[in-house]
């Protein structure tokens, strides 16, 4: 594998544990199911598999916490669901897609798009468990 392509992909990790609020050891273990994690190993995924062309089979050696190709194939068919249909989750992909692939003059105003969808998620959350303590 090239040395580019390694490092796109730490630069992809790196990109989705800032957007997701997660550590980037998150990628490496497989312990975790929270909603946040689940959907950066999601966008990580999808993005090695439709903008890199990786394999699903090979999806496990960048992405340890995936064990098989299965799980991979399954990921990538359900974030193009969502993609297809969810504005929220196209926009957050685009966000992610322009951190990592765009040019660096940009790079702060892309960084604050994603702090606000992040404020919108949270938000959304916090008026869930206020909903729920009432």
């Amino acid at each position: 594998m090239k040395t580019d392509m390694k490092t796109t992909i730490l630069r992809a990790k790196h990109v989705l544990s800032d957007m997701f609020g997660i550590n980037i050891k998150q990628f490496k273990v497989n312990s975790s199911r929270k909603r946040n994690v689940v959907e950066a190993r999601r966008f990580l995924i999808y993005f090695l598999c439709k903008e890199l062309e990786i394999n699903y089979s090979d999806i496990p050696r960048f992405i340890p916490a995936i064990t098989n190709h299965a799980t991979a194939l399954h990921h990538t068919k359900l974030l193009q669901k969502y993609l297809d249909v969810e504005k929220p989750t196209q926009r957050k992909y685009e966000a992610f897609k322009e951190l990592l692939l765009g040019d660096e003059c940009t790079t702060v105003e892309r960084e604050i798009g994603v702090l606000l969808l992040q404020k919108k998620t949270i938000q959304n959350q916090i008026n869930n468990l206020k909903t729920l303590l009432k």
